[in-house]
């Protein structure tokens, strides 16, 4: 039989402690404190899956007592508003996009395209089928696949997205491929989570990205 630790029945004054420890690490920098801070709260939250009621489920499931939770009780830290504020000039983004990554990697430019200009989430751009694209009524088509199926019901549904825009992709696009996005790489049969078949290419844009967007 398993044997919980004695240190989960005394979580949260270890707990509380690293909380301030972290924050405290980041500095008198307010902004520097306010990143420690979402962090933090993004630990606690992922750490405290570990402890929810699925994982409790499967213990009781495979006979397991099921552990008391270390983050039981444990407050997350305050951290402001987070809804993001784009700084980013996506026109003057886009124009540079396309006069660096159009010739030199059309890849990460049809990313960007749809990205930016579509507002496509990463998972729905790495399997995105050609069949999808709807050049006659200018748009996109997000819908479960043999390849793709949406995190939500809520995530499906018709993207319109611009005529010219939608135009510049189908120019990248080979019709004769299956996947919008083409880095040569078949879909894994066994998928790990966070899977992506067009990692390295995700990896070139975001460094594109960041060079051109850092301030």
């Amino acid at each position: 039989m398993l044997n919980c630790p004695s240190w989960l029945y005394r979580h949260s004054p270890f707990v509380e402690k690293w909380k301030k420890d972290f924050v405290k690490l980041a500095g008198d920098n307010p902004l520097h404190q306010l990143r420690a801070r979402r962090n933090v709260n993004t630990f606690l939250l992922n750490a405290r899956t570990l402890f929810g009621r699925r994982m409790q489920r499967r213990l009781r499931e495979h006979g397991l007592p099921v552990p008391p939770n270390p983050f039981e009780g444990v407050d997350l830290e305050k951290q402001g508003n987070t809804k993001y504020v784009s700084t980013i000039k996506s026109k003057d983004l886009l124009r540079t996009a396309k006069e660096e990554l159009e010739e030199t990697d059309p890849e990460a430019w049809k990313v960007i395209l749809l990205a930016l200009g579509a507002g496509l989430r990463r998972r729905e751009i790495d399997r995105l089928c050609t069949t999808q694209l709807d050049f006659e009524d200018s748009l996109i088509r997000v819908v479960n696949t043999e390849d793709f199926e949406a995190k939500t019901d809520d995530s499906l549904g018709i993207v319109y997205v611009d005529a010219a825009l939608l135009g510049e992709i189908g120019r990248h696009v080979d019709h004769g491929s299956l996947f919008v996005i083409d880095p040569g790489v078949a879909p894994a049969v066994n998928r790990a989570p966070g899977y992506y078949r067009c990692k390295n290419t995700f990896k070139r844009t975001t460094k594109w990205l960041a060079a051109r967007t850092d301030s």
